[in-house]
């Protein structure tokens, strides 16, 4: 999706603008999809081993990321880049949860 965002955003408008900010969109957040897709699948992983605290943890800090951050923004892609930087918080945060707990 972020080497060819126009072929993605296309399948659903042709309007310049809606092209454009999905096109910018894809570009600054796609290629962190998959720390956040790690994230939740730990997130499971810790659920069923019953030890989803910390990860939940991790995910309140994605949440208040994008909250304070979406606040601050002045531009559609500062907004894009607060939502990449939380996808990157919650990914690597649930990643060193679950590296540093005791498993039994």
């Amino acid at each position: 999706m972020a080497v060819f965002p126009g072929a993605w955003v296309g399948l659903f408008s042709s309007d310049p603008a809606v092209l454009d900010s999905g096109t910018r969109y894809l570009r600054t957040v796609a290629p962190f999809y998959a720390l956040l897709a790690t994230g939740i699948a730990l997130y499971f992983a810790s659920q069923g081993a019953g030890r989803v605290l910390p990860p939940l943890l991790a995910g309140t800090v994605r949440l208040a990321l994008v909250f304070a951050g979406g606040l601050a923004a002045v531009s559609l892609q500062g907004l894009f880049l607060v939502i990449a930087a939380a996808m990157i918080a919650y990914g690597a945060l649930t990643i060193w949860f679950v590296a540093a707990a005791k498993w039994k």
